[in-house]
């Protein structure tokens, strides 16, 4: 008997390629924003997940805890992103609520 693993290490051929390859990567941008930072600020960092990564907008979701301070850091996350990517055009980055929907409620 044979058991395949759910998620295969490189990738999880569950998900559409281009799925899973988006997903990755994302993960690899933010690991390295999150290793060129500094250490007291990979503490903060690590409250983040990069969600979503189109033209010059970036959205990270944050645990709520953190917001007010990704919100004031809002700019030299950006500079950073912009720098992982190497991304000639500057970057918006946009702060979201995992907990709340795209309208600003709360999820029930």
């Amino acid at each position: 008997m044979r058991v395949s693993c759910l998620y295969p290490k490189g990738h999880d051929s569950n998900l559409l390629p281009a799925v899973a390859a988006n997903t990755a990567n994302l993960a690899q941008i933010w690991q390295q924003v999150m290793d060129t930072a500094k250490p007291s600020n990979q503490k903060l960092l690590a409250h983040a997940n990069l969600v979503k990564l189109q033209g010059d907008k970036a959205i990270l979701e944050v645990t709520p805890a953190y917001i007010k301070k990704f919100e004031s850091s809002k700019e030299a996350i950006a500079k950073m992103l912009q720098r992982a990517t190497q991304s000639q055009q500057p970057i918006t980055v946009l702060i979201k609520n995992p907990n709340l929907s795209s309208n600003g409620r709360v999820k029930r």
